[in-house]
């Protein structure tokens, strides 16, 4: 199971607090975890110890009635000491790290990105050269990233790692006077270039989950009250049912339709769903799958053009056949 990102951060924090002299129990770390952001339990502290320990001189000393850890002086000056496997591991964790993590966590983690591209820079081994032969390229055209006030984001930051109720000011799509939200927040959607705050809307009289965009955010302040959390509430599942793409609702539609080999070609090695069933049909296949109604997912049947026949469900028959309409007049086809 891959490392989280909060788990990798935790670790650090907990290498760079064990004492070169003395000792330190998991208790202590445990408070300190605490102050820093980490609430975790001393169970936690303790397995994390344990998977540390015989690393970068990690050790116990047990001899004592007193457990306590500490770290060799020669191990953490040898830290210094980047690897280009480890440059290249941060090197990669800064740039996945950067939209997903509050701002006072990267700053801890600062000193060993900048190692990072040291090391990089200055070494000659051929694996040095690994982050040039790597590029990661959005499926769709890239859209530049909207800035959001680091006062926002930081207070965002802050207040879902406390738990914390936070008031904001709000400026919808389409409109130029903001609106005032109490809201929980209850996770973090980086979407391409657009970061979404999902938080339960404190008001009485619309009480739901919802997404904001967060520079569309004005303001935003902690109040410091106890966030609500809806009852079976997961961000996995708000997001697979598809909340994140405002243009419909988050249902499931049965889709059927006709494809050419550029299509399934593509849906043999990638499917769309677990159900989806492809039928060979007079040279070209009949697809069926059980999709999310999204408005990506009907980006991505218009991407398709003349390559994909809609048979069903009949509102998405009847809406490609709006669109082509729509494009015929825009381009005065006769």
């Amino acid at each position: 199971m891959p490392t989280s990102p909060d788990t990798l951060i935790r670790k650090i924090m907990m290498l760079q607090r064990l004492p070169t002299q003395g000792k330190m129990t998991a208790g202590e770390l445990c408070q300190y975890l605490e102050q820093e952001g980490f609430p975790v339990s001393r169970r936690t502290v303790e397995r994390d110890l344990k998977s540390l320990e015989g690393y970068f001189g990690v050790c116990c000393d047990n001899n004592t009635d007193t457990y306590g850890w500490s770290v060799d002086l020669k191990s953490i000056q040898q830290i210094g000491q980047m690897g280009v496997s480890q440059a290249i591991t941060y090197f990669i964790a800064e740039k996945v790290l950067s939209d997903i993590t509050p701002n006072n966590l990267l700053k801890s983690m600062q000193p060993m990105f900048n190692m990072a591209k040291r090391t990089l820079s200055s070494n000659k081994n051929i694996h040095a050269r690994w982050p040039d032969k790597v590029m990661i390229i959005p499926e769709f055209i890239g859209l530049q990233k909207k800035p959001v006030k680091q006062e926002i984001l930081d207070n965002v930051f802050d207040a879902l790692l406390s738990e914390s109720q936070i008031e904001i000011s709000y400026t919808k799509r389409g409109q130029t006077k903001p609106k005032r939200y109490q809201l929980s927040p209850l996770g973090i959607v980086v979407k391409g270039p657009i970061q979404y705050l999902v938080a339960y809307d404190e008001n009485p009289e619309s009480r739901a989950v919802k997404s904001f965009v967060l520079h569309r955010m004005v303001s935003c302040r902690e109040s410091f009250e106890p966030i609500s959390v809806p009852q079976d509430f997961t961000l996995s599942n708000y997001v697979e049912e598809g909340a994140i793409n405002f243009s419909f609702k988050p249902s499931k539609i049965r889709f059927k339709a006709i494809v050419d080999e550029r299509v399934w070609a593509t849906l043999i090695e990638n499917p769309l769903g677990e159900d989806q069933q492809l039928k060979e049909k007079n040279g070209k296949m009949e697809l069926q799958v059980t999709v999310a109604n999204t408005y990506d997912f009907e980006r991505w049947v218009l991407g398709y053009a003349s390559h994909i026949t809609v048979l069903q469900p009949k509102k998405m028959v009847d809406k490609v056949k709006d669109y082509i309409a729509e494009m015929i007049q825009n381009y005065d086809i006769k």
